[in-house]
């Protein structure tokens, strides 16, 4: 298009937005007490709502939560 050229078109024009997404199996994930220096593990089942290939690793650390995606 030329500034300021007397003729224009239009088009329509139509977009899709995605988010990778995760569901849960559970709506909260409840670890209760966990002594120092002990561990506690849980199996929790995710699926991927979104048309996104994504892959979570999720890792806590002291003091802090870190959620790293790859």
């Amino acid at each position: 298009m030329h500034t300021d050229h007397p003729h224009r078109e239009t088009i329509d024009l139509v977009g899709e937005v995605c988010f990778p997404n995760i569901k849960l199996e559970q709506a909260t994930v409840n670890f209760g007490a966990i002594l120092n220096e002990t561990s506690k593990k849980m199996v929790i089942t995710m699926s991927n709502t979104s048309e996104m290939p994504l892959d979570y690793e999720w890792t806590f650390l002291e003091d802090e939560i870190t959620a790293v995606s790859g």
